[in-house]
C-alpha cells in the first residue's frame, strides 16, 4: 500500500471519524482501504486525502472533504444511473429496430424471391407461347396457300371436263338422231352428212365407227350411245354439284382460317403486352431483392455495432460503479 494510504489508516485510527462503531476494527478498515487502493478511482481519492493531511490541514477540513467527495460519488452514481436507464432505452430501442429491419428484409427478400422464380416462369411460358403462335401464323399461310392453289386447279380442271363432256353431249345429240334414221337406201347419204361436220368434233370418230357396222350391231351401237348420253349428263350434273360443294368447303375453309388468324394474332399480341409486363415486373422484383439484401447487410451491421456499443456501456457502468 502506498504512503497515502497509510497516513490515512492512522489517521483514522486516532479520529473519532473512525471510531468502531462507524468502521468496525482496524483489520476491516485496512481491508476498506485496501479495496480502495485497488481501483485508479481510489488511488486518486486516497492521494487527494494524503495531500491534504501532508499540508497539515485541519481535521474538519478533512472530514468535509470526505464528505463533499462522498456527496460527488452518490450524485456521480445517480447520474450514472440515470445515464444507463437511459441508455438501456436507447439501446433497446433501437436493438428493437434493428431486428425489425432485419426481419422486414428478410420478409422482402423471401417475397421476392418467390415472386422472381414466379415471373421467370411465366416469362418461359410466355416467350414459349409467343413462338408456338407465330409458329401457327406461318403454317396457317402456308396451310391458305396451298388450300388455294389446289382450289385453282381444281376448279380448271372441272372447266376442261366440262367443255369435253359438253363437247360429247353435243355429238351425241347430233349423232344419235341421224344413226336412228339410217335406212339401207339413206345411210350412205346419212353418214355423208355427218361427216361434213368435220374433224374438230368426236362425231368424226363416231361416224368411223358406225359406218363399219351391220344393221344390229348399228342397233347396239345407238342403244350404247344413249345410256352413254344419260351417263354424260348425269355425270355433268354430278360434277357441277361437285364442284359447287369444293367451292363452298373452299370458302368455309378461308373463313375459317380467317378466323384463326385473327384469334391467334389477338392472343399473340396479348402474349407480346403480358411479357413486356413480366419483364418489367420481374426487374422491379430484381431490385427490390438487392435493396433488401443490402438493408439486411446493413441493419445486420448497425445491430452488431449497437450491442457492442451498448455492452461497452453496460461494462463501464459496471466498473464505475463497483468503483464509486
Amino acid at each position: 500500500m502506498k504512503s497515502s494510504a497509510l497516513l490515512i489508516i492512522a489517521l483514522i485510527c486516532t479520529s473519532t471519524f473512525a471510531s468502531t462503531t462507524f468502521l468496525g476494527t482496524h483489520n476491516k478498515l485496512n481491508n476498506i482501504l485496501n479495496k480502495i487502493d485497488s481501483t485508479e478511482f481510489g488511488k486518486n481519492l486516497l492521494d487527494t486525502i494524503a495531500l491534504q493531511l501532508e499540508s497539515n490541514a485541519p481535521m474538519d477540513d478533512i472530514a468535509t472533504l470526505l464528505r463533499d467527495m462522498i456527496t460527488d460519488i452518490k450524485r456521480q452514481q445517480e447520474e450514472a444511473d440515470e445515464a444507463k436507464a437511459a441508455k438501456d432505452i436507447e439501446c433497446d430501442t433501437e436493438i428493437t429496430e434493428y431486428h425489425n429491419r432485419i426481419e422486414h428484409a428478410n420478409n422482402e427478400i423471401q417475397e421476392s424471391t418467390a415472386a422472381i422464380k414466379t415471373l421467370r416462369n411465366r416469362k418461359r411460358d410466355l416467350q414459349k407461347a409467343i413462338k408456338t403462335r407465330e409458329t401457327e401464323l406461318v403454317l396457317l399461310d402456308q396451310h391458305e396457300q396451298q388450300i388455294r392453289e389446289d382450289r385453282t386447279r381444281d376448279h380448271a380442271e372441272y372447266f376442261v371436263r366440262t367443255e369435253q363432256t359438253e363437247e360429247v353431249l353435243e355429238a351425241l345429240e347430233v349423232i344419235i338422231p341421224k344413226l336412228k334414221a339410217i335406212t339401207p337406201h339413206n345411210a350412205a347419204q346419212v353418214f355423208a352428212e355427218l361427216a361434213k361436220i368435220g374433224n374438230s368434233n368426236p362425231i368424226a370418230a363416231l361416224v368411223q365407227v358406225a359406218s363399219a357396222l351391220d344393221a344390229e350391231a348399228l342397233t347396239r351401237c345407238i342403244t350404247l350411245l344413249e345410256d352413254l348420253q344419260v351417263s354424260f349428263a348425269a355425270f355433268m350434273v354430278e360434277d357441277q354439284e361437285r364442284e359447287i360443294s369444293s367451292q363452298v368447303l373452299f370458302d368455309t375453309l378461308i373463313h375459317e382460317i380467317k378466323i384463326m388468324r385473327e384469334d391467334t394474332t389477338a392472343a399473340l399480341d396479348q402474349d407480346r403486352i403480358e411479357l413486356v409486363e413480366v419483364n418489367g415486373s420481374l426487374e422491379s422484383q430484381i431490385r427490390r431483392r438487392e435493396e433488401n439484401t443490402e438493408e439486411l447487410a446493413s441493419a445486420e451491421a448497425g445491430l452488431a455495432a449497437k450491442t457492442a456499443e451498448c455492452e461497452l456501456f453496460t461494462s463501464n457502468y459496471i466498473r464505475d460503479s463497483a468503483q464509486r
